[in-house]
């Protein structure tokens, strides 16, 4: 699969009572801290509870992640990481099933618990075509190249999603990220960790554009809920956030990231506590 390639991911275990992958996480993960960025850790336990949740079911059958609930133990550290994910099917009623992971460090260390929502679909016969979409080359569709604004700080995951900065102000920051093949499921949309990690970015952004002083505040909660697919063909998505609550020590942003025609693809959230060693 195209995103799990790109962030690094591959399968370490699958069997019926825990799927096990690893994630190598590239130096283009990278914010603006150095550390690996918080989404990232949505494509990973979308990636894992995505095999747990499906092991055993028949080929023609598939899955969509209907929400995704992450929570964070401890902020992720500086450099790149090795992280390692164990994944559960923990219950089925009907076409849906919940999974729940784990996500630790190489050494153990407890980084992260996610939990996800999934509905069965069939999966379309091979020689069934699907919707056809714009065969505008991505050079002409992606947004033009403006210089790079300074709330990106010259992050590497910023230089992967193509963040263009279209607004940013104290109450809210409206951004542009490419929707590339190497982003994609195996259907052909954008996956829906990466989804999430587009979301995340605008997320933090958002905080770091309505922050007037030197207060460090790390997430420890991610939100988000699945409502339509995004084509992973190149061309540029919408993405929103705004701070919804700003204090000494607790805040809270809400965004979405938006399909080709402007609907809302993907809803996020996340709750951000101040740092221990701020």
């Amino acid at each position: 699969m195209p995103a799990l390639e790109t962030v690094g991911i591959d399968v370490i275990a699958r069997r019926d009572t825990v799927t096990a992958c690893r994630m190598r996480a590239p130096s283009t993960l990278l914010d603006q801290d150095g550390a690996t960025a918080t989404g990232a850790l949505a494509v990973l336990a979308d990636g894992v509870l995505g095999f747990a949740i499906t092991y055993g079911l028949p080929q023609v059958m598939g899955m969509v992640t209907t929400h995704l609930h992450l929570e964070l133990v401890r902020p992720l550290p500086t450099g790149t990481i090795v992280l390692e994910a164990a994944g559960r099917r923990r219950g089925t009623e009907g076409a849906f099933a919940i999974g729940e992971a784990d996500i630790s460090t190489a050494d153990g260390s407890p980084v992260a618990q996610a939990t996800i929502g999934a509905l069965f679909l069939p999966r379309p016969p091979p020689d069934e075509p699907r919707r056809a979409r714009p065969e505008t080359p991505v050079a002409e569709a992606a947004a033009p190249v403006v210089r790079p604004h300074r709330l990106l700080g010259g992050a590497p995951v910023h230089t992967l999603l193509g963040t263009q900065v279209r607004r940013a102000r104290r109450d809210g920051v409206r951004v542009m990220v490419n929707a590339l093949p190497s982003f994609a499921n195996s259907m052909g949309g954008v996956h829906g960790g990466v989804g999430v990690l587009m979301g995340e970015r605008a997320l933090d952004l958002a905080l770091r554009a309505a922050i007037p002083d030197e207060r460090k505040l790390r997430p420890v909660e991610l939100r988000a809920a699945f409502l339509r697919p995004i084509a992973a063909d190149g061309r540029a998505v919408e993405c929103h956030a705004a701070v919804m609550h700003l204090g000494r020590r607790l805040a809270a942003v809400r965004g979405e990231v938006r399909d080709h025609e402007g609907r809302t693809a993907v809803l996020v959230d996340a709750t951000y506590v101040a740092r221990d060693d701020a």
